[in-house]
This record gives structure tokens, C-alpha cells and sequence, in this order.
């Protein structure tokens, strides 16, 4: 009995309220990472080849997060290009998370993306979460799935350029190599590589 008097008069135990706050905010986090284990299972990556009818899904998401100079305007522009992107065994290839039929987010791997580095292949192409997926683990997965597919298809290394989401690409296992003004985009971005084998 003495010990616990003796810490309760030194203070070293939380009071009834900060201990009802922390046990509200464990209780939050505990939901939260509940919810999004949830998710992460609620979804199933496959080709998109495999699922045309979510070619459509695929565009407009790219369409709204693109969508705008000095990428095309066109909403049709962004179906015909998911819609040749949609490969099967050879590149460019896409993949698509889905759930309750529809898409999720998606990922691509083409021969090349910026101009300035066609010395370079594969690239990432128009990785896209839908916003209310985002921070589930749709993107890690999307990534995750990409690189062992690029590994078994005997790429030694893949390369990726974004101009704002090199902490995710960094959460996944990616490397920034440089710093690339690409002229088409109008903009300087970082140009990553994660090695495969």
C-alpha cells in the first residue's frame, strides 16, 4: 500500500480525465487501424485487361487528378489511353484494385514516361487512388503487386517520376536518383528507381 501512495503523491499517475483522454484516443487509433485493416482486405488487385468494364472508373480518376494544362483536358483522351494501356503479358500493363465492383485505384508500367530519360525502362504510369481510399494501403498493395509482377517478367529495376509524392514512393521501397526538368509537364521532377532482383 505504501508504493501506491507514494507514487499517487508524486504524480506519476495519471488523473481520472487524461486517463479517460487516452483511453478515448487508444480507443480511436484502435478504430482506425481496425477500419483500415478492413479495407486493405476488402480489395483484390488484377489486370485491367481482365476487368474492361472498370477501364472507364480508371480514366475518370486520371482525368480528375490530371485532367487540367499542361496534361490533356479531354476526358476522352484519358479513356483511349487507359484503355491502351490495359496490357496483358507485355508492356504497357495495368493494374486495378476493386472492390464492390468498382475500381479502386490503379497502377501502370510502360516502356517510358518522360522525354528526358528514354534511356530508362520501365516507368510507373498513372498511379491513382481514389480519394477516399487514400492512406488504406490501395497504393501500397497497387505498388507492391507492380514490382513483383516487373521482378517475375525479368526486370532487374524500375524507375518512376513524380513531382510530389516521393514520400510514398519512399514508403515503398524507392530511391530518388535526380532531379529532371521535364519540359512536357513543365515542371521539375524527381526521377526514383527501385531495384527488383
Amino acid at each position: 500500500m505504501g508504493g501506491i501512495l507514494e507514487h499517487r503523491h508524486l504524480g506519476s499517475l495519471p488523473q481520472p480525465r487524461s486517463g479517460r483522454r487516452r483511453g478515448r484516443r487508444l480507443i480511436r487509433r484502435l478504430v482506425q487501424s481496425i477500419s483500415r485493416t478492413v479495407r486493405r482486405m476488402a480489395h483484390r488487385i488484377s489486370l485491367l485487361a481482365d476487368q474492361p468494364e472498370l477501364i472507364a472508373d480508371v480514366a475518370t480518376m486520371r482525368w480528375q487528378e490530371w485532367g487540367h494544362p499542361p496534361e490533356p483536358e479531354d476526358p476522352a483522351w484519358w479513356l483511349d489511353a487507359t484503355a491502351r494501356e490495359a496490357g496483358r503479358a507485355a508492356l504497357p500493363i495495368t493494374f486495378v484494385a476493386s472492390g464492390d465492383g468498382a475500381a479502386l485505384g490503379a497502377v501502370g508500367l510502360g516502356q517510358f514516361d518522360i522525354e528526358e530519360r528514354r534511356d530508362l525502362s520501365p516507368w510507373v504510369l498513372g498511379l491513382i487512388v481514389r480519394p477516399d481510399c487514400r492512406g488504406t494501403g490501395v497504393g501500397l498493395a497497387l505498388m507492391d503487386h507492380l514490382t513483383h509482377w516487373a521482378a517475375e517478367a525479368a526486370f532487374t529495376a524500375a524507375w518512376a517520376a513524380t513531382a510530389g509524392a516521393e514520400g510514398f514512393y519512399s514508403r515503398c521501397g524507392w530511391t530518388a536518383t535526380e532531379k529532371v526538368f521535364c519540359a512536357s509537364q513543365g515542371q521539375t521532377v524527381t526521377v526514383l528507381r527501385k531495384t527488383l532482383v
